[in-house]
Order: structure tokens, then C-alpha cells, then sequence
């Protein structure tokens, strides 16, 4: 316990210093795109290469994968059938928005801040289980969610279109992980000692950036009500929704349920805002969401980790 405690102190310290770089002008708010696209485009794609191909698939591990996966989908089917009763309940205006903010609670952010986070406080072995709930999200995020964003609205979206965006650079490197995980093979040694090293900068660079930012969040806009009971039902209500459904079956490993609850209590997918944008959605009410969201997760993250570590680890 007192190691998580630890670990969760070393992160917001590296947020801290993302804050007061950007506010006493070290980094500016320019750096943003830059950092990020060194962390999507560099170091997660390394970090999931040496998640999966550092595995050894045994019968066991294939059983755990197949269930971590079954499980990954059935919280987007069942949190985005509990989030449209809700926005049925909520009502927000204008309607055409109705889909956006299903998607928004649902999504959640694996890979800017999930897979750092997780592989911080809990090592690859959990991260292993966040990578394939991360499949399943990149699915529900450029296959489903062009389709659920026309909740509400007359608009369509075309399904082609739509497959097209699962295309990019996260999806490539769990392909490739993957074979590399189910063949045995390993890069040479200088290439792994790479991969391992980049790996590395995701920790720093994504609690730098988070802190960055939240420098540039103006509190006074974002605080609506829809926003605020959106933001409180994605960060409370479906996660414990989802331990209710996740916690009772023996048949999961603790390790697995770690890593299932822990995707939960991450905020808000930044993907959903980009692809809001894209389709013409409401891509500012997405952002805000995000926004508030990850705010509530400094908190809700360490208190999940230090109860999922006490219940399964």
C-alpha cells in the first residue's frame, strides 16, 4: 500500500512541474502538440511493443487474454446502454449534442494517461491487461462512436469512413506486438534495449503534459450543469456500475479485474473530442468534458488504485 502511496505522490509531483514549467513560461502552451505527438507517436507505441512481446503466451495467458477482452466489450456495451437512460433523464439541449456526451462518458483515456499511469503503479503486468482493453476502445472509438454521435440528430455517418480511422499507429504496434507475442520472437538486443528506453519517457512526458494542460483549463466556462452531471456520472457512476458487474466472478483473475476497473476511473478519452471534430459534432462540449474529467481523476486514480491493490493484488 505504502508503495502505491509512493508512486502516486511521484506522479503528481511530475504534474506539478508540467504546471509550473507552463506557468512561469518554461514550456509554453505551443509545446503541447509537440510533446503529445512525441507520446502517441514515440513512446506509447514502444510501451506497447515491450508489454506484449515481453509476455509469454501459455494457455493460461491465452484464456486471460480472450476474457480480458470479452469483458473489455461488454462495459462499452453495457456503459453506453446505461449512459444513453441517463442523457434520456438528462435531456440536454441542443439534441444533436446527445450523442457526443454518450460518447464522451464512455470512452475513457487508456492511452494518454492509462497506460503511463498503470505502468507506474502497477508495472507490465497489469499494463498487459490495459493494452487489450485499449483494442477494444480504439474499435468503440473510430468505429462506433462516428455511428453514436448521430444520437439525437438526423445526421449520418458512413460506416467505410469510419473503419478507415482504426488505421494509425497505436493499432499497428498492438498488431505487431501481438504477432511478436504469439510467434516467441524478440527483437536483437540493442533494438529491445531501445524500445524498452523509450518506453520509459511515457511516465514523464504524460504527467508533464497533463500539468500543461491544466494550466490552460478556465474553470469559470467548463462548469455547467450538464457538464458537471456528465463529467460526476463517468467518473462514479459507471465505474462502480462496472464493479458491480466485474467483482463477483471468480473466473477472473485479480489482475485482470485490476486492470478492467482500473481503464474506469480514467477520465474522458481526448480521442472522442478529435473525432467529434471530424464528424462535425460538438467537439467544444467533448473537450469540456475531458477537461473536468481529468481534474476529478487526479483523485478518483490513486484512491482506485490503492482499493484495487488492497482487493486483488
Amino acid at each position: 500500500m505504502s508503495a502505491v502511496i509512493g508512486k502516486v505522490a511521484a506522479l503528481f509531483i511530475m504534474i506539478a512541474v508540467g504546471l509550473i514549467a507552463s506557468k512561469t513560461k518554461l514550456l509554453s502552451k505551443g509545446s503541447i502538440p509537440y510533446l503529445n505527438s512525441i507520446l502517441l507517436n514515440i513512446g506509447t507505441p514502444a510501451m506497447i511493443l515491450y508489454s506484449l512481446y515481453t509476455r509469454e503466451l501459455s494457455p493460461g495467458m491465452m484464456r486471460e487474454t480472450l476474457l480480458t477482452l470479452l469483458f473489455a466489450a461488454v462495459y462499452f456495451i453495457a456503459m453506453t446502454a446505461l449512459s444513453y437512460l441517463f442523457i434520456r433523464i438528462l435531456r440536454p439541449e441542443p439534441a444533436d449534442d446527445r450523442g457526443t456526451y454518450i460518447c464522451t462518458m464512455v470512452a475513457n483515456n487508456t492511452g494518454f494517461m492509462g497506460f503511463p499511469i498503470t505502468l507506474a503503479l502497477f508495472g507490465n503486468g497489469i499494463l498487459y491487461y490495459v493494452v487489450l482493453q485499449n483494442i477494444v476502445l480504439n474499435v468503440y472509438c473510430y468505429m462506433g462512436e462516428p455511428l453514436l454521435m448521430n444520437i439525437g440528430s438526423s445526421g449520418r455517418t458512413s460506416p467505410g469512413s469510419a473503419v478507415k480511422s482504426l488505421f494509425n499507429v497505436i493499432s499497428a504496434c498492438i498488431m505487431i506486438g501481438f504477432v511478436l507475442m504469439l510467434t516467441g520472437t524478440r527483437p536483437p538486443a540493442v533494438i529491445d534495449e531501445v524500445i524498452e528506453s523509450l518506453s520509459r519517457i511515457t511516465v514523464p512526458v504524460s504527467m508533464i503534459l497533463v500539468g500543461i494542460q491544466l494550466s490552460t483549463v478556465e474553470l469559470k466556462k467548463i462548469f455547467t450543469r450538464t457538464n458537471i452531471l456528465c463529467s460526476l456520472f463517468c467518473m462514479l457512476v459507471i465505474p462502480a456500475a462496472y464493479f458491480l458487474i466485474i467483482h463477483p466472478l471468480p473466473f477472473l483473475t485479480g489482475e485482470i479485474k485490476t486492470g478492467l476497473l482500473f481503464t474506469a476511473v480514467m477520465p474522458s478519452a481526448v480521442a472522442t473530442m478529435a473525432i467529434a471534430e471530424k464528424y462535425g459534432k460538438n467537439s467544444v462540449a467533448a473537450s469540456e468534458i475531458i477537461s473536468i474529467t481529468s481534474i476529478i481523476s487526479l483523485f478518483t486514480m490513486p484512491a482506485a488504485a490503492l482499493l484495487l491493490s488492497h482487493l486483488y493484488l
